[in-house]
């Protein structure tokens, strides 16, 4: 093997599936968007490429091809050669062949083979030899086009006394058609000499950007426009081209010193044309072809230390934004034209640097609507389109006017029309599409906007916009000619968004607090930070801040109080945040809550304060996770949860008036606590002795050797109706019925014992809360802890109640603690327990659970097994258990291992009984191992599903990105533990568990113990070496009235591992039948 330096950009995702060819064609993956190739390096005339796969893979048989640069090489065809796998977790080239490539007609051609081993991230790469043409070049670097999407540079070696090829002389014809002032190029182009040449100096990306600073002449550009041809060049920053003259641009030129850079025009009816270098022509001339778009892009040393940004000014829409680095600036399919280009470069990082957005208009982005706002210090910004920011925020310059372009969906009349409250002046008149609202050089704000929509354009779209306010940050949305910011307050419009929505159109934002004045009260605004987001627009007056169905946590929040004219006071306001609780007060502008912490804002209570509190009442109330929006709380009482553990999802706050009739009214709690079941009392009866009481939550009761014959609890709430319940299993009698609060069952002078008891609440209790309870049982002591009318305690084994201990908790509380083997009625622990219980890596075998001990010749033959895996240096760990009697015998239990193609049985067993119905992808996957397929139902469900389910089984959490996962015998006993009851139950896709969960690819338990049994597994594999280099296999085996689980996890992959590991499962079996 050899080490391959790491590079930039060319991390892949690759997965062979081991499985069969079904697709009826051969697939090119040449053009597909998750087909990336790149040029790794060149030494010589050796090139050396890689490949990756972006979501999708190949399977064996398709291809893809790379194009070669052969106008400037000669390749011989050659006869395939291996394309070998280049590991990301090790950094190397493996000798995994993942298929071929042979050179044809000036294209390497790979052939992808389909290797049936499990393969998680991995790429490709080739090496290809040509011989430079000499003649056919005249600089250092040239580009080619690998495929469609992929460009690379292709280094010449130096020119040694290289003829300059002659220009075609033009036909007689054609002579007419020349211009006759000398092109550029003529102009520039140096005279040859029979003397040796200076050397010139390199130019470093420093060296271009600095002979920019000091003479201009490190970037400068022309354009070539209609009726005038090419003009003069232009320095960065200016303008190359004209505006208000409606004349088309044809043609671009860029000059960088250092000639890293590149560019490409998009032309009336040619399209994206190719990519060009430093001072070729991008477009056409002598065409009458609009210029309509263009994309701008450093190379090289100048891409790591500079940003080049770039707008143009196009017909009917007047200049976008800025672009940068690549992105596109112009339209595309709207039929206008260039007119002219702006061009800068900014070291990276530079704060100066413009704000880019809105540079690119079509009619798949929709580009309906543009506008553009005059800003303080500023002017006139670049346009922007369908809700980017015109304008500035947090650096306390106002908008002065503002002017909307409405480009109509075709066949749609109508149009659009606004105006502005504007500083000393007040509301100006309606003005129309593309005119100014507003004012420019006269230094006054605009402090508000009305924007509606007329004619059909009315009928068929809202239009949406909301405004930036000094003071007040972004205010709400407004729409069809609502009034967007403050009057009377002397606060300037610092912004503006705008969005075109079709009526009924579900995303739209919802409007309120879009506009400030005294007279509409407009006293609170206030804003949260939110878990993912950050923190968010300000809104008012009893508009939701924060979010609700996204399950993301309120973190911190913002309150204003803007006081009526002539009324003091303030507010205040505070936070119970997780594993904090209440925080100090705050007042109007500080933050309540944390930020950067990840910690849930869980209560708030919220307060005004002097004159204000004698006049105004302040009404809020919460969204919480799980429970949903709470009531509403006023004055500073409690909204929202403690001790349930839940966030705050979003906030709704309003003032009002004393006497104000449309304050709310709520027949629901505003505030949900653990204290509000705080009477608990509960008495054991013991036999011979008496009772024996508990008065409070949280209370237990036990006597060593004590005989429980009686019991009795009761329980008062306040706030939320509901009791307790209970019944209790008898000596001979069994179950009682479920009687209320207060009732005796059992009897104190009867030796009949209490064996086990199920206990819960009743009334709306149950919707906030859960009781626990755990039995002290003879022999075992305590056991888990039960819930919710689950059995606590032992039956059919005769065992006495000795204690009990109670609490009520919120429902969405942890746990006091495990719920392992809360009821009993085996000698055996059952099999999860018995699970739960198995110590982790072992180096000797040994029987849990269980009675049973093994024969001298039992034990020697799972010794030989083990030890020819420990002469090839292999490790080995192996679970079985009898799923009825839990009974297990294991070997190193714990040892962690790649879980490889194992892991997608049990995922797909997840989907099954969640209730998902299975497809093609989950055959492929279960039958064939197939990676693709598995990669698709990930992607499709996601991980979620499978985590809870884990969860079910008993199964630690493993990370939601990862497909495959470090694993290890017991957990995979675990998860088919867990499937068991699915392949023996009558679920909705239990048969087809059956049908294809049996004779899975490389399975070698079932391989050998089929022809005995039925055997559902899934065996997972993969030959990389180090971590990723293991075979594994598990399942369940239903061997007549004892089925068993058995899993078996190797670090040795191959024939010899499999055939161990079917020994194994023939030893395991042997044992289990003699075990049960």
């Amino acid at each position: 093997m050899r080490i391959i330096k790491s590079t930039v950009g060319i991390i892949l995702s690759l997965s062979i599936m081991t499985t069969p060819v079904y697709a009826q064609e051969t697939r090119d993956w040449t053009n597909e968007e998750s087909f990336v190739p790149s040029l790794l390096k060149q030494e010589e005339g050796t090139l050396t490429f890689d490949f990756r796969f972006m979501q999708e893979q190949p399977v064996q048989g398709e291809h893809a091809s790379v194009v070669l640069p052969e106008n400037y090489m000669v390749f011989e065809n050659t006869e395939p050669v291996p394309v070998y796998a280049y590991t990301v977790e090790t950094d190397q080239i493996t000798d995994m062949v993942l298929g071929t490539v042979e050179v044809e007609d000036g294209e390497a051609i790979i052939t992808f083979s389909g290797e049936s081993v499990d393969y998680s991230i991995f790429k490709g790469e080739f090496n290809v030899t040509g011989d430079f043409i000499d003649e056919q070049y005249e600089t250092d670097v040239v580009s080619w086009n690998l495929n469609d999407k992929v460009q690379e540079n292709l280094r010449l070696p130096e020119k040694t006394e290289v003829p300059v090829k002659e220009e075609e002389q033009p036909a007689e014809d054609e002579i007419d058609n020349i211009e006759t002032e000398p092109s550029v190029e003529e102009e520039e182009k140096p005279v040859m000499e029979e003397t040796e040449p200076e050397e010139s100096p390199e130019i470093t990306p420093e060296a271009a950007v600095n002979s920019l600073e000091e003479d201009t002449e490190g970037l400068h550009y022309q354009a070539h426009v209609q009726n005038i041809g090419w003009m003069d060049a232009v320095n960065d920053g200016e303008v190359a081209g004209t505006q208000g003259q409606n004349l088309r641009m044809e043609a671009l030129k860029i000059d960088l010193d250092s000639e890293e850079i590149q560019y490409r025009a998009h032309v009336q009816n040619l399209g994206w044309q190719n990519w060009v270098t430093s001072s070729q022509m991008a477009g056409t001339t002598g065409q009458d072809l609009r210029m309509e778009a263009v994309e701008i892009k450093l190379t090289g040393e100048m891409a790591q230390k500079y940003d080049i940004y770039y707008r143009v000014h196009v017909s009917d829409y007047g200049t976008l934004g800025w672009a940068k680095n690549g992105q596109t600036a112009g339209t595309t399919d709207l039929n206008t034209s260039m007119q002219s280009i702006e061009i800068c470069l900014y070291e990276k990082g530079d704060v100066s640097a413009p704000q880019t957005g809105g540079s690119s208009l079509s009619p798949t982005n929709k580009g309906t609507l543009t506008y553009q706002a005059h800003v303080q210090n500023i002017g006139w910004q670049g346009s922007v389109a369908d809700g980017d920011i015109a304008g500035t925020q947090k650096k306390s310059l106002r908008m002065e006017a503002l002017r909307i372009y409405l480009n109509n969906p075709e066949g749609v009349e109508g149009s659009i029309r606004y105006k502005t409250h504007v500083q000393n002046i007040g509301w100006q008149d309606w003005v129309g599409n593309g005119e100014t609202a507003g004012t420019t050089g006269q230094d006054l704000r605009i402090e508000a906007v009305q924007i509606e929509l007329t004619g059909a354009m009315a009928e068929r779209y809202d239009i949406y916009y909301r405004v930036h306010v000094s003071d007040y940050g972004t205010l709400g949305w407004a729409k069809n000619g609502e009034v967007a910011g403050t009057t009377d307050y002397k606060k300037a419009a610092q912004s503006i968004e705008i969005r075109l929505y079709e009526k009924g159109d579900s995303s739209a934002p919802q409007t309120g607090g879009s506009y400030l004045t005294p007279t509409n009260k407009g006293m609170i605004t206030y804003q949260a930070h939110v878990e993912n987001i950050g923190w968010q627009d300000s809104v008012a007056d009893g508009n939701m801040a924060g979010t609700q169905g996204r399950s993301l946590r309120m973190e911190a929040m913002k309150i204003y109080l803007n006081n009526p004219e002539g009324v003091e006071g303030s507010v205040r306001y505070k936070a119970h945040v997780q594993n904090i609780g209440w925080q100090n007060w705050v007042n109007s502008g500080q933050v309540a809550g944390t930020t950067g912490q990840d910690l849930r804002m869980e209560a708030i209570q919220i307060e005004l304060t002097g004159e204000m509190a004698e006049k105004y009442d302040i009404y809020y109330r919460v969204h919480v996770s799980n429970y949903g929006t709470l009531g509403w709380a006023k004055n500073g009482e409690i909204a929202g949860t403690m001790d349930f553990y839940l966030p705050v999802e979003s906030i709704e706050i309003n003032v009002y008036e004393k006497d104000d009739n449309s304050k709310p009214v709520s027949d629901t709690l505003s505030y949900l606590s653990g204290d509000y079941v705080n009477d608990l009392r509960f008495s054991l009866g013991y036999y011979g002795t008496g009772w024996e009481n508990v008065t409070q939550n949280k209370s237990v009761i036990e006597k060593k050797d004590g005989n429980v014959t009686a019991f009795k609890a009761t329980l008062e709430s306040k706030h939320i109706a509901g009791s307790i319940e209970y019944s209790v299993h008898l000596q001979n009698d069994g179950w009682t019925e479920m009687y209320p609060a207060d009732t005796i069952l059992g009897n104190l002078d009867e030796s009949k014992r209490i064996e086990s008891i199920q206990i819960r609440l009743s009334g709306e209790l149950t919707k906030y809360y859960s009781i626990y309870y755990r039995a002290k049982v003879e022999n075992f002591g305590w056991l888990g802890w039960a819930k919710n009318g689950e059995i606590s305690g032992t039956t059919k084994i005769g065992y006495r109640l000795e204690g009990l201990e109670i609490r009520v908790l919120p429902k969405t509380a942890p746990a006091p603690g495990s719920s392992l083997r809360h009821h009993v009625d085996s000698l055996y622990k059952d099999a999860k327990t018995a699970l739960m219980e198995l110590p982790g890596t072992t180096n000797s075998i040994f029987v849990s659970n269980s009675g049973y001990a093994l024969t001298s010749s039992e034990r020697n033959n799972l010794q030989n097994i083990i030890n020819q895996f420990n002469a090839r240096g292999a490790s080995v760990g192996f679970v079985m258990q009898d799923i009825k009697t839990g009974q297990i015998l294991a070997y190193n239990p714990g040892i962690g291992l790649y879980s490889a193609s194992c892991i997608k049985g049990p995922y797909v067993l997840s989907l099954l009984e969640a209730g998902i119905a299975p497809d093609q992808r989950t055959i492929n996957t279960i039958q064939w191992s197939s990676n693709n397929d598995y990669s698709s139902l990930r992607s499709s469900y996601g991980h979620s599903v499978f985590q809870n389910w884990l969860g079910a089984a008993g199964v630690n959490p493993i990370q939601g990105s990862d497909l495959y996962t470090t694993t290890s015998p017991v957990d995979l006993a675990k998860m088919w533990l867990k499937g068991y009851s699915y392949f023996s139950g009558n679920y909705s896709y239990s048969a087809w568990a059956r049908q294809y969960y049996q004779s899975t690819l490389n399975s070698m338990i079932s391989q050998r113990l089929r022809g005995q049994y039925t055997v559902y597994s899934k065996y997972g594999e993969i030959a990389l070496g180090g971590y990723y280099h293991v075979y594994n296999d598990a399942g369940i085996v239903m061997a007549g009235n004892s089925p068993y689980t058995i899993s078996v996890m190797t670090s040795l992959p191959g024939t010899t591992g499999h055939n161990l590991v079917g020994d194994l499962a023939v030893i395991l079996n042997q044992i289990h039948s003699n075990m049960v």
